[in-house]
This record gives structure tokens, C-alpha cells and sequence, in this order.
């Protein structure tokens, strides 16, 4: 039996049992002894059953208003720990949202990085192909001017076309720069916004993480608040039941003062009672 709340009161209680036990033991010997009682002792006995009931009745007043009490104090407890097992829920839900979330985004950030790598490769042949189609063009250039410069002096001799053809190439590689360094452009465009799209869902995802830790933290201690109220609710529930006990089992000896039944059994278990009593409260 939990003796938590009754070792609490024990000294008042002990007090009463004792002049309890010591009314009822006088009572005893006086029976024992078998001796016709005179109008003084009948007097005294009357005395020392009256002071009997209302030692019981004070015990029994005692015990209704622990009830209240460890009544109270259970449904404060159980109201408590229901709340913090809604929160544990909520905390619950919460962290499986931001999973969730996380796992989507991280599915997104390997999608994005794939992009990234993609277009950086893309980037890599663009650049490299602008080079080339630089390197020509110049060279076609170089050679245009050198066929110039030959006309000039040997305009007379068929090469003309030749030249225009030169020049022509060289427009059209002018032309495939230009296409190209646009392309380039575009690429590196897209790299660069997929570069931020990426640190920005990392941005998120690391957010996340740190709120799942506190979430995680939180239902944590939320758990071991639970259990400390379950114990509680569990033990207040063990001083309802003795202090309910102790009540009906007062209010049956206060029934039996109150119908008369003063009589020597009655008071051997007075005194057994109070002494089982003490003993559960010692324990």
C-alpha cells in the first residue's frame, strides 16, 4: 500500500487511535473483570463510548476529506497528462511533416544536382566549342586579310571568288559565335538559378533539420513528463483507494455506535482496526 499521503497525517492519526485503543481497552478490562458496574462506572462507560464515536467520527470525517482531496488531485494529474499527451501527438504529426517535407526536398536537391551537373558539363562544351569556333574564325580572318592584301597587287589574276569565299566563311563563323556565345550565356543562366534553387532547398532542408531536433527534443521531455504524471495519476489512485477503504470501514463501526451495538467484539475490532491500520501505514 502506498503510504505517501497517510504517513503525512500519521502523528494526528496516532494520536487518535491511541485514545481510541486506550477507551476501548479500558472498556475491555472492565468487561473482563465481569464486575456489575456501578451508576459512576455506567456513567463512565457511556463516557467512553461516546468519546469512541466521535474519535471515529473524526477519523472518518479525516478520511472523506482525503478523498476529496486525492480526488482532486487525480483529476488535475489525469487532465495534465492528457494534455501533454496532446501535445506529444501534435509534436508527433509535426515531426512527420517536417520529415516528409525534408525527404521531398532532398529528392528535389538530387534532381537539382543532377541539372547542375548537366548543364555545367554543357557550359564545358559551349566554352570549349566557342574557342574552336574563335581559333577559325580567326585563322579565317588571318587568311581573308592575307588574300586581300594579295589582290590588291594581283588583281589581274583569277582568286576573287576565292577571297569572297573567305570572307563569307568568316561572317558565317561570326555568325555561329554569336549563336553560340548566346547559348553560352543562357547556360550559364540556367546553371547559376539552379545553383541558387539548390542552396536555397539546402537552406530549407538544414531549417528543417534543426526544427525536427527540437521537435524530437521537445516529445522527449514530453515523455518523460508523461510517465512522471502516469506515476503520479498512479499513485494518487493508490491513496484514493486506502483513504476509500478507511472511510467505509469508519462509517461501518460509526454505523454500529449509532445502533447501539456497544458491545465487547465490537470493541476488540476497534482496536484491531486501528492497529492493522497503523501497521499498513508503517509498511
Amino acid at each position: 500500500m502506498d503510504n505517501i499521503g497517510f504517513l503525512k497525517y500519521l502523528g494526528t492519526m496516532r494520536t487518535i487511535f491511541e485514545a481510541v485503543s486506550a477507551a476501548a481497552s479500558s472498556l475491555m478490562e472492565m468487561n473482563a473483570m465481569s464486575v456489575a458496574p456501578t451508576e459512576e462506572e455506567r456513567e463512565q462507560l457511556q463516557a467512553s463510548f461516546k468519546e469512541i464515536a466521535g474519535h471515529i467520527h473524526q477519523l472518518k470525517e479525516e478520511a472523506q476529506g482525503k478523498i476529496e482531496e486525492y480526488s482532486a488531485r487525480k483529476e488535475e494529474s489525469a487532465i495534465a497528462s492528457e494534455e501533454s499527451a496532446q501535445e506529444y501527438t501534435r509534436m508527433q504529426e509535426s515531426l512527420i511533416q517536417l520529415e516528409r517535407k525534408n525527404a521531398e526536398a532532398k529528392v528535389d536537391l538530387a534532381q537539382k544536382n543532377a541539372e547542375k551537373d548537366e548543364y555545367q558539363r554543357a557550359c564545358k562544351k559551349s566554352e570549349a566549342d566557342l574557342a574552336e569556333l574563335t581559333r577559325r574564325r580567326d585563322e579565317e580572318v588571318r587568311k581573308a586579310g592575307k588574300k586581300k592584301e594579295n589582290l590588291k597587287r594581283w588583281f589581274w589574276v583569277p582568286g576573287y571568288g576565292l577571297y569572297l569565299a573567305i570572307d563569307t566563311l568568316a561572317n558565317e563563323l561570326n555568325n555561329d559565335i554569336g549563336a553560340l556565345t548566346r547559348r553560352l550565356e543562357e547556360e550559364r543562366g540556367r546553371l547559376s538559378s539552379l545553383a541558387g534553387q539548390y542552396e536555397m532547398i539546402s537552406r530549407e532542408v538544414a531549417g528543417r533539420s534543426r526544427q525536427i531536433e527540437l521537435v524530437m527534443d521537445r516529445m522527449q521531455e514530453l515523455s518523460r513528463h508523461m510517465e512522471r504524471q502516469n506515476d503520479i495519476v498512479a499513485m494518487y489512485k493508490k491513496q484514493l483507494l486506502y483513504w476509500e477503504d478507511f472511510h467505509m470501514q469508519v462509517s461501518r463501526l460509526e454505523s454500529k455506535f449509532r445502533t447501539g451495538e456497544n458491545s465487547p467484539d465490537m470493541l476488540y475490532e476497534i482496536v484491531e482496526l486501528m492497529e492493522a491500520f497503523e501497521d499498513a501505514a508503517e509498511d
